[in-house]
């Protein structure tokens, strides 16, 4: 099986309320889809939730936005991976990071592409891939900005039925 084509597309969600951040701004919901092809017909998904600002732990890395992503996906990383197999996903960082330095957010969009073909080229969920099932219910952070205490109160998330915070 091969990567016949590599494909990035900006996505946008509805501000449901301002989010004001550390670093500036309060725009969230812009987001980047990477659909990977392969000559076998599977087609793989991937999914980047970009932050310009953002830059790793000890600010190491640089933020990206839908755009560089997008740029950086199809006109960088989409060559290198042409004719590559899919399921080799090692190989694909490898060739990736020779590529390119940085764009940790395009690279894990097509990680998660990858991820997605070999699950599907193998009849198995990407989890099991990863090692197998772990939790039944994985505990999820709601992220609130910069607001005043009251505030975050008011809006911290409901208790699901089971007891845990949706």
């Amino acid at each position: 099986m091969q990567i016949t084509a590599v494909e990035a597309i900006v996505v946008s969600l509805p501000a449901r309320r301002k989010h004001p951040m550390a670093f500036g701004g309060e725009r969230l919901g812009r987001y980047v889809i990477v659909r990977v092809d392969t000559d076998e017909g599977i087609s793989g998904f991937g999914e980047a939730t970009v932050l310009l600002q953002w830059g790793g732990d000890y600010g190491r890395y640089f933020g990206e936005s839908p755009e560089t992503t997008v740029h950086m996906v199809q006109d960088v990383l989409a060559p290198a991976l042409t004719g590559e197999d899919p399921t080799a996903i090692e190989r694909a960082h490898e060739k990736m990071n020779r590529t390119v330095k940085g764009y940790p957010y395009a690279k894990s969009a097509i990680d998660g592409a990858l991820h997605d073909i070999t699950g599907k080229k193998y009849g198995v969920p990407v989890y099991q891939l990863l090692g197998g099932l772990a939790r039944r219910e994985v505990p999820i952070a709601h992220s609130l900005g910069i607001l005043d205490l009251a505030t975050c109160v008011r809006r911290r998330r409901p208790r699901s039925r089971t007891g845990s915070r949706r």
